[in-house]
């Protein structure tokens, strides 16, 4: 059966990726798979997306170029997966393959590296979060850095961590990709902007679409983590998600962000600066405790035991199946 096969490569690379994660010098040295695909959205954009054509020709040409990359992907990971589907040996290289999709440990390390910086000094904090974070760092204070840490961790469960691993779970590696394509492609036209409002915004619903149920996912795994946490609240996680997704408008975002609020007692979101422009947001949760470097490493134990709840589900699941 293609199912449980597809749920054992979701193990074996959520393993090795917690183990290793993608080493830097070989990013360095060759790139990422999402960088890959970056380039080819960017090349693509500069070539298709011009500002004197008519709004749905510029859609158009964005749904093109959507396509276009997804066919891509598609092809390549079908074709790498058949050529390595038969033996123990190509398994293992899959697996390796696959692991480089998921983002888990990494993005640990580097939400990690601002609590370490923050806790040298307020600088320190914002030079570190810079590097993970597209908003303007340079006028935050401490609770703001630590803020904008969680809320980059929040954001990036569902589209780093959580719903490659589900895509890979259940459609095996063609299905990682195209989840990581996807993400990719929104993070690179979909953009609220003069430049990619047209030209981005199929992408930007493709990626709302996809990601609807694995953002629902992640806000119950924080939950059940929330449940084992000696520093955190289940209940006011449940109580701050339902408060805050209540309208129709709620935004992908706004459920881990009001999980991590919630458990942890702290107040996320709000307006946020980015290139000098200020844009308006909606604060989440409430301060019962300060945000600060401790604050960030409580989120990160909490998206730890979320992780691990998510493994063993998908290993029971695994076992049930066999």
């Amino acid at each position: 059966m293609i199912f449980p096969d597809s749920m054992l490569l979701a193990l074996a690379a959520i393993f090795v990726e917690a183990l290793v994660a993608y080493p830097d010098r070989l990013y360095r040295l060759v790139g990422h798979p999402m960088s890959w695909i970056g380039r080819v959205v960017s090349f693509g954009e500069a070539r298709l997306n011009r500002a004197d054509l008519p709004v749905e020709e510029r859609r158009n040409r964005g749904m093109f170029l959507v396509a276009a990359v997804l066919i891509l992907v598609l092809v390549l990971s079908v074709s790498l997966a058949a050529a390595l589907s038969d033996t123990i040996a190509g398994f293992a290289v899959m697996a390796l393959c696959a692991s480089t999709l998921l983002a888990q440990r990494s993005l640990y390390k580097h939400v990690r590296s601002v609590a370490d910086a923050l806790a040298r000094s307020v600088a320190d904090g914002r030079a570190a979060l810079s590097r993970i974070a597209d908003r303007d760092v340079d006028r935050l204070d401490e609770a703001g850095v630590a803020r904008a840490a969680i809320e980059t961790l929040a954001e990036n469960l569902p589209i780093g961590v959580v719903g490659p691993a589900l895509a890979l779970a259940l459609f095996g590696l063609p299905g990682a990709a195209l989840c990581m394509a996807v993400n990719t492609i929104a993070g690179v036209i979909g953009h609220p902007t003069p430049r990619y409002l047209d030209f981005g915004g199929p992408a930007l619903r493709l990626d709302h679409a996809m990601n609807w149920l694995v953002v629902r996912i992640c806000a119950w795994l924080l939950v059940a983590a929330a449940l084992f946490g000696l520093r955190t609240t289940g209940r006011d996680a449940v109580r701050v998600i339902r408060r805050e997704t209540a309208g129709t408008t709620a935004s992908n975002a706004g459920w881990p962000v009001a999980a991590f609020a919630g458990a942890l007692g702290l107040k996320l979101g709000g307006p946020r600066n980015y290139g000098g422009v200020v844009m308006p947001g909606r604060w989440i949760g409430e301060d019962r405790i300060a945000a600060d470097s401790d604050a960030i490493r409580r989120a990160l134990a909490l998206y730890v035991r979320a992780l691990i709840i998510q493994f063993m589900a998908l290993a029971l699941l695994t076992l049930l199946l066999l």
